[in-house]
């Protein structure tokens, strides 16, 4: 999987990096990590108004969005574990 912050969406590629299409399509994807359950997760950044806002999308492997997006100020990378 690949960010692709200009064209506001997530590619896919298979192993042997022949395109495979979008992923999910979201405005400015930055951060991406795939979690072991195969969840991957993906920030962005937006403005609004004079702040710009840092959000978290978490998708299923298949790449529908199983969780609302969640907003922070100062969110800025992602990075998930294997186990707590």
């Amino acid at each position: 999987l690949v960010t692709d912050f200009t064209n506001d969406k997530v590619l896919a590629f298979d192993l042997d990096g022949r395109p495979l299409g979008t992923f999910a399509a979201l405005k400015s994807p930055n951060q991406i990590a795939v979690a072991p359950d195969g969840r991957v997760h993906v920030t962005n950044t937006e403005t609004r108004g004079a702040s710009v806002i840092g959000n978290l999308h978490v998708y299923d492997a298949q790449g529908a969005l199983v969780e609302a997006p969640t907003s922070s100020r100062v969110l800025r990378g992602v990075a998930v574990c294997g186990t707590p």
